[in-house]
């Protein structure tokens, strides 16, 4: 019996307000997606933006998932109606492409159709022209993070507390001491600026400056809950 194809992994990521990250797990978990990571996060952006991005000073959630890349439309377009993403400062969701998954983990998602009978989603009408770049700083260097990232253009992002781990072998490489604790900083930025916002970010807190930072980006092919 010819064995169904493994689908294509895609990353979703949802920031929403505190207390709204059940429903957006409760979304994924019936619709088969189980391989979820929840997390608490910070708004980053300023108050005149609010209205835009509805990514404040507040506490956020964060969800993110692996799904089969033909369930991505239809699963932002049920957590846009249900988390009323249409209208401004009730969070974000994206999906990030991926370059490989275990074939295990894929194994985990949602079964789809063979090639031939698969019911092919609606994409969306206009693809995303955003990316994310995430910096990893030493904690305490949220702001200057976003205080040079929004001097390039950008308008705001969300925080996550991490630790680091194995940096002895960095510290021997890197002639320097390595702080544990960390700041993840995601600001999701248009792609034409994304370049300009790296560069400011790392000259202000780049691995030569006391935040000791990497500054990195993914693509952003999907994008809903963005305003204006």
């Amino acid at each position: 019996m010819e064995k169904n194809p493994l689908p294509v992994a895609k990353l979703l990521v949802s920031i929403v307000d505190h207390g709204s990250g059940e429903t957006v797990s409760a979304i994924l978990h019936r619709r088969g997606m189980h391989l979820q990571l929840f997390c608490l996060g910070m708004g980053t952006a300023s108050s005149a933006i609010l209205d835009r991005l509805g990514l404040g000073d507040t506490t956020k959630e964060v969800v993110s998932c692996l799904l089969p890349e033909e369930e991505a439309p239809a699963v932002l377009k049920e957590i846009s109606y249900r988390m009323q993403m249409k209208k401004p400062g009730n969070g974000i969701a994206f999906t990030v492409p991926l370059s490989g998954i275990c074939s295990l983990a894929c194994e985990m998602l949602p079964a789809v159709q063979p090639v031939g009978r698969r019911k092919e989603g609606k994409r969306m009408e206009k693809p995303s022209q955003f990316s994310l770049v995430v910096a990893v700083v030493n904690q305490g260097y949220v702001e200057t993070v976003m205080e040079a990232a929004r001097e390039a253009g950008a308008s705001g992002g969300t925080s996550l507390r991490a630790r680091g781990a194995g940096s002895d072998g960095a510290e021997r490489f890197l002639g320097v001491t390595l702080q544990p604790e960390k700041d993840v900083v995601a600001i999701l930025v248009e792609r034409e600026k994304k370049l300009a916002i790296m560069q400011a970010v790392n000259q202000a807190a780049g691995l030569k400056t006391e935040a000791q930072g990497i500054v990195l980006s993914l693509p952003v092919d999907e994008l809903i809950g963005l305003s204006g």
